[in-house]
């Protein structure tokens, strides 16, 4: 007989022990939680975040006619940097989900948030068409990180009932292009 399936000699009732008891007893903190001051900053902390991943990529299409002029690249060249970005999230997001399970949520993304600002930073001072491409992969897999952890984060912090609408309250954070 399993602990799960153990039985009280007095009741005869099923004991609830191992991993289901724990399980029942943070569902039911989560549900009784108040929302507090602490859940609205780490809110508003995530929502930053995230407006910053968008906007970034957002901005890069609107500045993409004078990427061609400043590198004397073709659309073809400027396509490749516009989704450098995403093609470096895929992997990215492959690695960031492992990684916040090591080191923590919050970790991950102020580790994420900070490479991707060295590497944007460089990636303003590229030189010519290769580093820049080079560098816009990097920001995305460094971005990668904010996109993966952002959202189980920030509903991991919340009591169980306001999560679905905080979840579409944060991706109002995504901006959306005309």
């Amino acid at each position: 007989m399993s602990a799960t399936t153990a039985r009280s000699g007095a009741t005869g009732e099923p004991l609830e022990t191992g991993p289901g008891r724990w399980a029942a007893a943070h569902r039911s903190f989560f549900e009784a939680m108040p929302l507090g001051r602490a859940h609205v900053l780490a809110a508003l902390a995530l929502f930053m975040a995230f407006v910053i991943e968008s906007w970034e990529q957002l901005a890069l299409v609107h500045v993409s006619g004078d990427l061609g002029d400043a590198f004397s690249i073709d659309t073809g060249r400027i396509g490749w940097v516009l989704s450098a970005v995403a093609l470096g999230m895929i992997p990215g997001a492959l690695v960031w989900g492992p990684v916040s399970d090591r080191i923590g949520r919050r970790a991950v993304c102020l580790w994420s948030l900070s490479a991707y600002g060295v590497v944007v930073l460089a990636s303003a001072f590229s030189p010519n068409f290769t580093v820049l491409l080079a560098t816009r992969v990097l920001s995305g897999l460094a971005l990668a990180g904010i996109c993966t952890v952002t959202f189980p984060y920030f509903l991991e912090l919340l009591p169980s009932r306001t999560r679905g609408r905080a979840a579409v309250h944060l991706s109002i954070g995504w901006p959306r292009s005309a």
